[in-house]
């Protein structure tokens, strides 16, 4: 058996839609079920927090735009699993 690793970038909405509309969780909770159908398990979960200043002022630019309407936000990194035979490489 060989293990194989995989990466998948979780991202999410703010302002009042991200508020209003989707959480966290149920994004999370989504992918890793997508995962999971396709044979992957969880390994970790890491917050993809950007401690740019330039990025976090265009986020600022952005909601100012929109109305406090919409931000794109740092979501999270899902780092999975896959065991994998031999003979199947």
């Amino acid at each position: 058996m060989k293990t194989v690793n995989k990466v998948i970038n979780v991202s999410l909405t703010g302002g009042l839609i991200g508020a209003l509309g989707s959480s966290p969780r149920e994004r999370l909770g989504d992918e890793i079920n997508i995962a999971n159908k396709h044979g992957w398990h969880v390994k970790e979960i890491l917050p993809a927090s950007s401690g740019s200043l330039l990025y976090s002022l265009l986020r600022f630019i952005v909601l100012i735009i929109t109305l406090f309407l919409y931000t794109f936000e740092s979501g999270y990194y899902i780092i999975l699993e896959k065991d994998i035979p031999d003979d199947a490489l």
